[in-house]
């Protein structure tokens, strides 16, 4: 009897546990749900160069999905020494929510509800 219900107690650990990532986007159609549901209207996703995929949900917000976590660092880093390199004349900010493989991009007012509903922090990149 202790054997079972130590097996059925793993199971039900193991199962809790998996839950708990539940909110973590799959794909980019996931990624493009989780926008809509807090109020945008998204595009199709389209495929990028290097097998990645994204989507447009307006002029505020946006969606990158890449094939692996080594493609969603690089483009990061990418886009990071960009801002670096705009003059400090120029304000810019870009928020982000990143995941192993997607980043979620834009203003901070779609940005900000987006990883309230995704329970994640956010980032910003700034010049």
């Amino acid at each position: 009897m202790r054997r079972s219900a130590a097996g059925l107690l793993g199971i039900l650990v193991v199962t809790a546990l998996s839950a708990c990532g539940s909110n973590s986007p799959d794909s980019i159609e996931d990624l493009r749900d989780v926008i809509e549901e807090a109020g945008y209207e998204c595009e199709k996703p389209a495929s990028e160069s290097g097998g990645g995929k994204s989507v447009d949900c307006g002029e505020e917000i946006y969606a990158s999905w890449y094939q692996d976590a080594a493609g969603e660092v690089e483009a990061f880093d990418a886009i990071s020494s960009l801002y670096e390199d705009i003059p400090a004349d120029y304000s810019i900010e870009l928020y982000v929510i990143r995941g192993q493989q997607w980043r979620i991009s834009g203003d901070k007012g779609p940005v900000t509800k987006v990883a309230e509903s995704l329970d994640r922090d956010m980032d910003m990149i700034s010049n």
